[in-house]
């Protein structure tokens, strides 16, 4: 698995998203660009078919369509990570 963070690309074996992306928590604020992207990762349950793990990732993109930019989604086997932005809201 590969992503593209910054200009730079992260390799990584099939695995945890959790290890990179927790160091990219800790130091979000250390650049002068705020970085505004943010990661929801939906876990496969044991009972889930297929289809229904689906439906689940897309009810949360179809619930969220207002609120969310979605940049890009990286899957496993049993886990999908969204990277979304929120929209700003306009009153």
């Amino acid at each position: 698995m590969s992503y593209n963070y910054n200009n730079r690309i992260i390799e990584s074996e099939c695995g945890s998203y959790q290890e990179k992306f927790l160091e990219y928590a800790q130091n979000w604020e250390d650049e002068e660009q705020i970085e505004r992207k943010k990661v929801k990762i939906i876990v496969k349950e044991p009972e889930d078919g297929i289809s229904s793990f689906e439906d689940k990732i897309n009810s949360y993109i179809y619930c969220n369509k207002k609120n969310i930019k979605v940049y890009d989604i990286k899957y496993q086997k049993n886990s999908v990570m969204i990277i979304y932005e929120d929209k700003e809201c306009k009153n």
